[in-house]
């Protein structure tokens, strides 16, 4: 595995958990791990290139520092200055009437 960032190896892992051996992290204390006897993995070659650089997500399972990791998703605290203007959620009625939703 490889990756250009700490965070980007971090993904790499859980997705790798996720894809090849089906472990689910539901929510903060909700794991799912499937028994095995035995463990074939393919030959693994692939890319994964996020659509979107910030993923943020407001709700109560977040602040699991965890749970957030693994789900991909940034926590507002840890989100770096942005050229947004300091628009967040819910902000796209400043430039959009309400009339195009």
């Amino acid at each position: 595995m490889a990756a250009r960032t700490e965070q980007g190896l971090q993904y790499a892992v859980t997705d790798f958990l996720e894809r090849y051996l089906d472990i689910q992290y539901l929510s903060p204390g909700v794991i799912t791990i499937p028994v095995r006897q035995e463990l074939n993995l393919p030959a693994i070659n692939y890319v994964v290139n996020p659509a979107f650089d910030i993923r943020l997500l407001y709700y109560k399972s977040i602040k699991d520092t965890l749970f957030a990791n693994w789900n991909k998703v940034q926590q507002f605290r840890d989100v770096p200055n942005t050229n947004w203007g300091g628009e967040w959620a819910h902000s796209f009625f400043r430039w959009f009437h309400q009339s195009y939703f």
